[in-house]
């Protein structure tokens, strides 16, 4: 009868700790691919050549124009058609772009590029500047966020365009 149950205290003192999701995620492949596609990019970045196509770009974006020009119109296809903007075949979840599958997958994506940045020690929201040590974002990003939440909160900042305090009431004249 005492050999099928197992007490929380067997789980606490066995030999294997649990793994984190973050480390868990590290070790998976994944992130290997993250980090295999991200030097693709940048490669073809450096030799000023199209994503997609390794055609020659002539502007700042990733891809040339003739395949922006291309995704742009297969997109607007598959809105029109109410269909997901990856795969172009599963309805859309409502309020957004994708299918089910698609909006699973770029929370994924997302958790990935979160994980890489902080194992690579750089700001969880731009991931391109260090972040603050000890803290998950640059002091440029925790900048903009602050001043957002202020902007839509109105609390003491000082408003440029009506020259006058957030926070303080409008006078009203009788």
């Amino acid at each position: 009868m005492y050999g099928i149950y197992v007490t929380m205290s067997a789980f606490r003192n066995c030999p294997m700790p649990r793994k984190s999701k973050i480390e868990q995620f590290v070790e998976s492949p994944q992130l290997r691919y993250a980090i295999a596609y991200k030097a693709h990019k940048d490669k073809r970045a450096e030799e000023n050549r199209c994503l997609r196509c390794a055609g020659p770009r002539t502007d700042r974006y990733a891809c040339c124009l003739h395949c922006r020009a291309k995704m742009r119109a297969q997109k607007q296809a598959a809105l029109a058609q109410g269909l997901c903007i990856r795969c172009w075949k599963e309805p859309v979840v409502a309020g957004t772009q994708r299918c089910a599958e698609h909006v699973h997958k770029e929370q994924d994506r997302m958790m990935t590029r979160y994980v890489v940045n902080i194992v690579r020690g750089l700001c969880t929201k731009c991931g391109k500047a260090r972040a603050t040590k000890g803290l998950k974002r640059c002091k440029a990003c925790r900048t903009k966020i602050r001043l957002r939440w202020q902007r839509q909160h109105r609390v003491g900042s000082f408003d440029t365009r009506s020259s006058r305090m957030h926070g303080a009431a409008p006078s009203r004249e009788l």
